[in-house]
């Protein structure tokens, strides 16, 4: 807050004012831009301009609120603090008044009175729904200087964001590593995107589990399935994924004289099309607990002779949903 004050001999008029600089109670920013005043009467003091704590309300980070399903404690590199300027008031007292469904204070509630600390984390509280637009969250702070006196900012708004989905961006097939005596490695890597479509900012936890699985007829007398594991499902790195290229692994298994039918790479010159073995599973964002977090995902982890891939990819996916394990070839998968 600015207060003007004039001389008796001060004419009517319209002035330009500039207000810059720093000191102990004051910090003008750009909450503090040039204006015009219109002094239309007779003022009594002295001419003077003099200051009380002007704020201005930021973020640490970007301006986003992050749920991710009442996960406790929050992801750290996911917590939103705000900021009011300047520091070293007597009272800073913080309000979220608007999106009271979707935010709240470390403290529970819409409403939390830090002190003489000009920081406050804010936290989510309901689902933004997995649609855009994202909802907005609406905060004001309130800061009492030393000399008594009150200003109110500006309501400063938050995005609320959630994960949401799987976006593919391609799949690459390695012969396995010499260990396991053949066999392959297929990475097939996504993005990992937020309601808007935007892919997360940063690094997160995730987990996955599988929940069904089946061993396929390869068809032939005499070569029906044996031996093979079931397809693995991690990422990579397990808990510091890059949303921007998330990996899930699917193996085949090691060739030796137990397993039927026996591992190729590659074949030539487009992929095998015989299914040996698959299994049904999620992913949840937000946590390394399996079911904890945000689910974005359902797929069958689907094993070829030469190679592996996603398939019955559903993304984004409702929370707890577990779509039945399909029938021996019965996925659908990319074409190569």
């Amino acid at each position: 807050m600015v207060t003007i004050s004039t001389s008796p001999d001060t004419p009517p008029g319209y002035y330009a004012l500039w207000v810059y600089g720093k000191g102990s109670k004051c910090n003008y920013d750009i909450a503090c831009s040039p204006g015009q005043i219109h002094i239309a009467g007779k003022p009594v003091e002295p001419a003077k301009i003099s200051c009380a704590e002007s704020s201005l309300v930021r973020t640490s980070k970007r301006q986003d609120l992050w749920w991710f399903n009442g996960v406790t404690p929050q992801p750290e590199n996911y917590v939103t603090t705000l900021e009011a300027s300047p520091a070293g008031a007597k009272d800073y007292t913080w309000n979220i008044t608007g999106g009271q469904n979707y935010a709240q204070f470390s403290n529970g509630t819409s409403t939390d009175d830090t002190k003489g600390s000009n920081t406050v984390k804010i936290l989510p509280k309901g689902d933004p729904g997995p649609t855009a637009p994202a909802p907005i969250v609406s905060v004001t702070v309130t800061v009492t200087s030393e000399d008594g006196s009150v200003a109110t900012s500006s309501p400063f708004q938050l995005t609320v964001r959630r994960p949401n989905s799987l976006q593919l961006n391609t799949a690459i097939d390695h012969a396995a590593h010499i260990a396991l005596l053949g066999g392959y490695t297929s990475l097939i890597k996504f993005s990992i995107l937020d309601q808007t479509g935007e892919v997360l900012p940063q690094p997160v936890d995730t987990s996955g589990a599988v929940y069904g699985g089946s061993q396929q007829d390869f068809g032939t007398a005499g070569t029906n399935v044996q031996g093979w594991r079931p397809a693995a499902f991690l990422s990579v790195p397990i808990f510091t994924d890059d949303p921007a290229d998330y990996t899930i692994i699917i193996d085949g298994a090691a060739r030796h004289s137990s397993v039927k039918p026996e591992p190729s790479f590659p074949c030539q010159p487009v992929r095998c099309d015989s299914r040996v073995i698959h299994q049904s599973a999620y992913l949840t964002v937000g946590s390394q607990s399996e079911n904890e977090g945000v689910q974005v995902a359902t797929f069958v982890s689907q094993n070829f002779t030469d190679h592996g891939r996603v398939c019955n990819l559903v993304s984004p996916s409702p929370q707890g949903n577990r779509p039945a394990n399909p029938g021996n070839s019965a996925a659908i998968c990319p074409s190569n």
